[in-house]
């Protein structure tokens, strides 16, 4: 049986910019986003794939006169997340989240001695909760960055950014860790952790003066600061 999509989300914030005023149909970009997410619902990948601005109205929504952002980015990542898509431990009636951080904190300005770059670390994850309980969690970070030159010339390529899920042993934190275990990996036994704990009880675990934690069940699998992985847990209860 083909997966098919029972509810999906797209987040998209601007600051200081509303689209509106330079959309054609008037739209801002979350009200775009939102009825891209509602129009998929209910299709398989390959029908997904077969999206076009021009396709047939569905779920009360006509792409032509609902969204003119780019489709392509978006369709591919909806596909990407239905391939990967893989059971955690989520059941019907369980509350999504979706949490984020971002820092820049690895920007620098361009001198006469070397260029500078913006960097936009974001971390993000999808919780899922049955009252006070984590039933299933995914955490996943990208690093993307941007170099350019004295005279403010983008200096990097347009390549394509893989995040640390998708890089795996390419990341290369191995190397560096005490227990040589990739970032994806350490990420994967941290959720497999707080799967089927409440929240508190996860916001609770026992850390070191580094804010590693001293956790028996984790002292093996996770030498990463726990910030990287509860800072996304205590936004829900926010």
């Amino acid at each position: 049986m083909a997966l098919r999509i029972t509810t999906f989300h797209l987040t998209a914030k601007a600051r200081g910019l509303s689209r509106r005023l330079i959309c054609q149909i008037g739209k801002e970009l979350n009200e775009q986003a939102a009825a891209i997410a509602k129009y998929v619902v209910g299709l398989t990948a390959d029908e997904v794939k077969q999206v076009t601005v021009s396709s047939a109205s569905r779920n009360e929504i006509d792409l032509a006169s609902s969204a003119t952002i780019g489709y392509s980015d978006i369709i591919e990542a909806i596909v990407k997340a239905m391939d990967n898509a893989k059971s955690l431990g989520a059941k019907s009636g369980d509350t999504l989240y979706l949490t984020h951080y971002t820092n820049n904190a690895k920007s620098k300005d361009a001198t006469s001695k070397g260029d500078g770059q913006t960097q936009t670390y974001a971390t993000v994850a999808a919780i899922t909760v049955d009252g006070d309980v984590i039933t299933s969690m995914i955490v996943d970070a990208v690093q993307p960055t941007v170099k350019f030159n004295a005279k403010g010339e983008v200096t990097s390529d347009a390549a394509y950014v893989k995040t640390k899920n998708e890089l795996k042993e390419a990341y290369g934190m191995a190397k560096a860790s005490s227990i040589g275990r990739e970032w994806y990996l350490q990420a994967e036994s941290f959720c497999a952790y707080a799967t089927g704990k409440t929240i508190d009880a996860v916001m609770s675990t026992a850390v070191n003066e580094k804010g590693v934690a001293t956790d028996v069940d984790l002292v093996s699998s996770v030498t990463l600061a726990l910030s990287n992985f509860t800072d996304l847990i205590a936004k829900l209860a926010k």
